[in-house]
């Protein structure tokens, strides 16, 4: 049997002094995705919570009020006594479990509190609904912390094949494999990341960033296999 917040928990809030109102819940919905949209939060919150007070059974509204408060804050800004945050997300998911989203942003709320087994769970999760790169990527993060490099190494490397097209996965992929020493291996990810980088400033800055900063490590280590491989590759 669900069991339902007390809607008492979210009272209406004002913006500027004026009071939100809509005709129905999925107008507060789209106005608070907007608001998200704008990183506006605290209007995106108010939103959401205009939209569980006039549907208590949309697991949308809810995943979306509990991202609204969590979205937009750093793992310093976060700890066990926001506990209105997992309750929005964990009745999203009582209320749809397919909501791939709530089950992102509460593995978010946990990789936070430094819980990750937690956020482990719920990443995957998610990942398991949607193989988006965003999930595939809180979710390598999340094995780092664990201390399990080879499963995020291959979770990466499947991301970059599934998206062929995106910077941030290959940048973390081929990072973590340049701290591996393990350059023949990442090497055609290297070459899509300078394509990937070609023509926007910072990104071409972060890419050689991590190629500078292995190069300086193989040429104190002149000896290594994996220095003599780094040196006989066309970087």
């Amino acid at each position: 049997m669900l069991l339902f917040l007390s809607l008492a928990l979210f009272p209406a809030t004002l913006a500027m002094g004026v009071e939100f109102e809509f005709d129905s819940a999925n107008q507060a919905i789209s106005s608070g995705k907007a608001a998200l949209a704008k990183k506006d939060f605290a209007s995106g919150e108010q939103c959401f919570r205009k939209a569980v007070e006039m549907n208590p059974l949309c697991s949308d509204a809810w995943g979306l009020l509990g991202e609204s408060m969590l979205a937009g804050k750093s793992s310093l800004q976060i700890d066990e006594s926001d506990d209105e945050i997992p309750q929005c997300l964990e009745k999203a998911i009582a209320l749809d479990p397919k909501n791939h989203g709530a089950m992102f942003w509460l593995g978010t709320f946990y990789l936070y509190l430094g819980d990750y087994p937690n956020a482990e769970k719920y990443y995957q999760e998610a990942v398991n609904l949607k193989n988006d790169r965003v999930y595939i990527s809180s979710l390598a993060l999340a094995l780092d912390q664990l201390g399990r490099p080879m499963a995020s190494e291959s979770l990466r490397k499947s991301g970059c094949d599934t998206y062929p097209l995106d910077f941030k996965i290959h940048l973390d992929y081929v990072g973590q494999m340049f701290s591996s020493r393990k350059y023949l291996e990442v090497y055609p990810y290297y070459r899509n990341l300078v394509v990937l980088s070609k023509g926007d400033l910072e990104k071409e800055q972060l890419v050689a960033e991590i190629y500078d900063k292995a190069k300086k490590k193989e040429t104190s280590s002149v000896s290594s296999q994996a220095s003599r491989i780094f040196r006989l590759l066309k970087w």
